[in-house]
């Protein structure tokens, strides 16, 4: 039983990531607080995810997946699922981020079923909700190619690396997007 004085010290974040994923795979479904904009402006630093555990056969583009990454968990969108050496990945993006990664499907631990913030709940797997998901899967897509091409053809066809003030130019034009994108939905 925790008293006042031993509720007082912190646990390192990937002991609570061990946690909080035993939690999930004994109950199935768990909230989550979410710790990060990388999802912005769907989801914002301090809102909820109710998370379930993930049948990774019905995970699909526009799903967002929390999976393990270097001992922390990310919540991030499902862009791509390929198969990669003989085993599946997903390729998985931050709605407000311009970098993407590929995640083994053995990493994926849960997908989020909805979304609670500002006291309104979003279902994500249906309905509205879905339709939401998937017009934006289709921006984060769509934007990130568009973006890469525009990078491409500003250089002429040199290697460019990530400048600060891209990202930034980037960062503003994916958020006007989703921003016009959420006033319809929400």
């Amino acid at each position: 039983m925790l008293t006042k004085e031993s509720a007082c010290f912190k646990l390192p974040a990937p002991v609570l990531n061990e946690l909080w994923e035993e939690l999930l795979i004994q109950h199935t479904t768990c909230w989550a607080r979410v710790v990060s904009n990388s999802m912005y402006p769907l989801i914002e630093r301090g809102d909820q995810v109710l998370v379930e555990r993930a049948i990774l056969h019905k995970v699909h583009f526009g799903d967002i997946a929390v999976f393990r990454r270097n001992g922390t968990l990310m919540t991030h969108r499902v862009l791509r699922k390929c198969k990669f050496n003989g085993e599946y990945h997903f390729l998985e993006k931050g709605d407000a981020t311009l970098q993407s990664s590929l995640v083994p499907a053995k990493n994926i631990i849960g997908w989020v079923i909805a979304i609670r913030n500002s006291g309104k709940t979003i279902l994500t797997m249906s309905g509205s909700g879905r339709r939401l998901q998937l017009t934006l899967a289709c921006i984060s897509y769509a934007s990130l190619h568009l973006w890469v091409m525009l990078e491409y053809c500003l250089t002429l066809g040199r290697r460019v690396t990530y400048q600060p003030r891209g990202g930034a130019a980037f960062n503003r034009f994916h958020s006007l997007l989703y921003r016009i994108t959420l006033w319809f939905f929400v």
